[in-house]
């Protein structure tokens, strides 16, 4: 009897020896006191706004190959802008023993381990995601052991982490692991887990796909300490348009979200199912993932995600963007630089103009006041009072109507009239090559004239992005005064065509110091012309620095340059980077500057 005493004593002493240290770095807290914790309920709350870390300890074969790895500075700057929590998805099964004991490698651990203090020291909350566990979907009942030894060691691992960590047990279930399997394997991990960890708030999801329809299906144990959570992309089309994992996505290029009252409907309607699911169930709900792909044109993006997050706020649903980074993501993985209107639709920074507009919430943009750029028509009675007068300060004859657009190309790329003539770029021009931007102008437009230009880009060793385009000054040439765009509301034209375009406003590159001399910096937004004519209105609330430019490295804004603009470009659509196709075609008409006068312009 005393030898198993003294067993028992050994034990306990080596339980209490190892609760003294914490793995993660943060404040131990024994397993014993985990009934202290907050309700599910409680944080849930403090979730609020957060962000997904995804494609990085979620990548395979491991973190780094799909282009992103985690830094510490990613996480300080997702705090420092406003959001409250990360949910940080994991390839647990990529690095774990695929047979008995299925020992999770010791140095990934130390990873995750690593990227779970770095949110806590940044005072976010932490949702650990086990993610992309294919062969548990594909062979359920095979993966079943191996997929409870994977949440004991993950329990034993973060045993001494404060509440602010919480687990979410499996990302988006699907194929041959149905809702009636899920819900079976989901009460046999949280009772597993609850040996472990009795006061962990836990996160589950539905099957398939983790989605709104899942709901119905989702059996719960009594458990009270659950959030549920689901994912949202609807619709479909619209947010995975062009998506490169998709097969079929090219058709639905061009497919925009504008928040008509129709497409306000479906989401409203799906919210409140959530809602009210929540409130029926007495169970909290966390939106784990919602966003679009970065081929959708800028304004539907940011229309589609601030209405999302505003009726989500509303609701008090917490969520979580997918996703920080890449397709999908709030920053530029190359610049850094977030994507200034995602982050404003997001946390509601400034306004939407045109959504609020839309919804009543403030006057709508005054498309009556304006100032015609251009209509390319030759008359000189439809000359717009801009290019009147930079004509006449320039000495260029008034019949010379078009010499103010300029073209430009990297190597092996051009820009093409509609039978196929290459058009002179600005440097050809410049060494004395006559220039030919007439070419593009004639019958083609929504009525009267227009600009027809195609654009072939070809990659080569100087330009693995390639990219070509047009534009103007606002004044006149490309090397014509800036002018102070303070009252522009949003650059409206009417167009069509096919292929990714970019609509960019060139401002003074650095800052708005009226003094700098360095100029071409870049605001841009991309857009999609569909087959036919369409006008085209875009907000300057949602300009965003062009990654890859300085504005974009000092994290600059439309209001930051808006006084020194100089001119408008509209280039293939590279707006987010990535170069997204080889041709484009383009039929532009109409161009205006809403909201501004020719006394805007000292004219």
């Amino acid at each position: 009897m005393l030898r198993f005493l003294l067993l028992i004593c050994i034990a306990i002493s080596f339980q209490a020896c190892e609760h003294a240290t914490s793995v993660c770095g943060c404040v131990v807290v024994p397993p014993a006191l985990q009934a202290d914790f907050p309700s599910a309920k409680a944080l849930n709350a403090r979730l609020g706004q957060g962000v997904n870390l995804g494609n990085a300890l979620d990548a395979y074969p491991a973190e780094g190959a799909w282009g992103v790895t985690l830094k510490a500075d990613y996480f300080r700057w997702i705090a420092d802008s406003g959001f409250k929590s990360v949910r940080i998805p994991v390839r647990f099964s990529a690095h774990a023993l695929v047979d008995s004991p299925y020992t999770i490698d010791s140095v990934f651990m130390d990873r995750v381990d690593w990227a779970v203090k770095q949110a806590l020291d940044n005072h976010l909350l932490a949702i650990l995601d086990m993610h992309h566990y294919d062969s548990l979907m594909a062979h359920p009942q095979r993966e079943l052991p191996r997929f409870l030894s994977m949440w004991k060691q993950i329990c034993k691992r973060f045993r001494d982490a404060p509440p602010e960590v919480l687990f979410e047990l499996l990302n988006e279930p699907q194929d041959q692991l149905d809702a009636a399997t899920c819900n079976g394997f989901l009460a046999q991990a949280i009772d597993t887990i609850r040996v472990l960890q009795p006061g962990r708030t836990l996160v589950v999801g539905t099957a398939p796909w983790g989605g709104l329809g899942g709901l119905s299906a989702l059996r719960l144990p009594a458990d009270t300490n659950l959030i549920v959570t689901i994912h949202y992309y609807d619709p479909h089309t619209f947010t995975h348009q062009g998506a490169a994992f998709e097969d079929g996505a090219d058709q639905w290029l061009g497919t925009t979200w504008r928040a008509t009252p129709a497409q306000r409907a479906v989401m409203d309607q799906d919210l409140a199912t959530l809602r009210d699911w929540s409130a029926e169930q007495d169970r909290p709900v966390f939106m784990g993932e919602f966003g679009t792909y970065f081929r959708a044109d800028t304004l539907s993006r940011a229309l589609w995600t601030e209405y999302m997050t505003r009726k989500m706020d509303s609701s008090r649903i917490s969520w979580a963007l997918w996703n920080f980074s890449s397709d999908f993501g709030i920053m530029n993985d190359t610049t850094e630089a977030w994507k200034g209107y995602l982050m404003k639709a997001l946390l509601h920074h400034g306004s939407n103009p045109l959504l609020d507009s839309i919804l009543g919430a403030s006057t709508p943009i005054d498309a009556g006041v304006y100032v015609t750029m251009d209509d390319f028509e030759d008359s000189l009675v439809n000359m717009p009072a801009s290019a009147r007068k930079w004509r006449e300060h320039q000495g260029i004859p008034l019949t010379d109507y078009h010499s103010n657009w300029y073209t430009f190309h990297s190597g092996s790329s051009t820009l093409l009239s509609g039978d196929g003539t290459p058009i002179h770029d600005y440097k050809e021009v410049d060494s004395g090559t006559p220039p030919n931007f007439d070419l593009l102008v004639g019958p083609w437009g929504s009525e009267g004239n227009g600009v027809h230009v195609k654009m072939r880009a070809v990659a080569d060793s100087l330009s693995p992005n390639p990219w070509a385009g047009f534009g103007a000054g606002i004044l006149g040439g490309y090397d014509s005064t800036f002018v102070d765009l303070t009252k522009l509301t949003a650059i409206q034209f009417r167009a069509k065509g096919k292929g990714d375009w970019c609509m960019e406003v060139i401002s003074d590159t650095v800052s708005s110091d009226p003094d700098s001399t360095e100029r071409w910096g870049q605001m841009s937004a991309a857009f999609r012309p569909k087959t036919e004519w369409e006008t085209v209105l875009i907000p300057a609330d949602i300009l965003a620095a062009k990654p890859y430019s300085k504005q974009a490295k000092q994290h600059l804004t439309w209001e930051d340059v808006r006084k020194k603009i100089i001119a408008l470009e509209f280039m293939n659509g590279h707006c987010s980077g990535e170069q997204t196709d080889t041709t484009s075609e383009l039929y532009l008409d109409d161009i205006r500057l809403i909201g501004v006068t020719n006394a805007d312009l000292g004219m």
